[in-house]
């Protein structure tokens, strides 16, 4: 698939971990024909750092920040999810998959990449995880 506009990267950029992994992370959702890539933001700037990209696979966004949520409806290709538990990523990857499969969604053997940051660094986001729908 061809981006709406190549993928840019700034090293000099004050989060550069957050702006590879959110990169990288678009790469993989679309290289492994992912339904969804989920990402756990407290700012909401990764979501708005995916949209940058025009992706074709959705995003949902999640945070504990109504303000974040609210900005996230302006984002291309983001969708806000609000009440998801935002603590811990595997909590949030079960709540958001059982969401989805009830909605009809995801089915068996579906993929969705999570973006979220492990707590060592406050503000990061530094782990992707790609998980398939058993």
């Amino acid at each position: 698939r061809e981006h709406a506009r190549p993928i840019e990267f700034d090293p000099a950029d004050p989060e550069p971990i957050t702006e590879a992994t959110a990169m990288a992370a678009g790469r993989l959702a679309e290289h492994l024909d992912a339904r969804m890539v989920l990402v756990a933001s407290a700012s909401g700037q990764t979501a708005l750092r995916l949209s940058k990209d025009r992706l074709f696979v959705p995003t949902i966004g999640v945070s504990n920040s109504d303000a974040a949520l609210r900005r996230m409806c302006l984002y291309w290709g983001v969708i806000p999810l609000a009440g998801a538990p935002t603590e811990d990523s595997g909590e949030l990857l079960e709540f958001v998959t059982r969401q989805a499969r009830d909605a009809g969604y995801l089915t068996s053997g579906d993929r969705v990449v999570l973006i979220a940051g492990t707590g060592l660094h406050v503000a990061e986001h530094n782990m992707i995880v790609v998980h398939e729908i058993a």
